[in-house]
């Protein structure tokens, strides 16, 4: 998740060369188990695939510009982050998935909180 924030703060510094507008970037993220290892014999690469990596894959191709795309799963492991509810991405067994966008926080509430973690530092 730290990462993914570190990205989409890093593409407000890109410009694109033909518009010079900031790049969008779309993230998305699923927990779960996951299969890794190399493929191939001509040209090996390593590779991971499995459900979680087709499900993060959907999370972002169907998230927003500039947002982070999670699942219910991940979300539950990020209690701290603030969500917005999104309507869900519709899984193969025509069920929707409950999925969340992170909400950003605004620069004077990170300004405020180093505020205050230096007064008590």
């Amino acid at each position: 998740m730290e990462f993914g924030k570190a990205m989409l703060r890093a593409s407000k510094e890109v410009a694109l060369p033909t518009t010079g507008e900031p790049v969008q970037m779309r993230l998305g993220l699923h927990s779960g188990p996951a299969m890794s290892g190399v493929v191939g014999s001509k040209m090996p690469r390593f590779t991971v695939f499995g459900e979680t990596v087709e499900l993060a894959h959907r999370m972002e191709s169907s998230g927003v510009p500039n947002r982070i795309h999670v699942s219910g799963a991940t979300r539950e492991l990020l209690r701290k982050e603030t969500w917005e509810q999104t309507e869900g991405l519709l899984v193969d067994d025509g069920k929707r998935m409950d999925t969340h966008l992170w909400v950003e926080e605004q620069e004077e509430d990170v300004l405020y909180k180093q505020r205050v973690m230096a007064v008590y530092l």
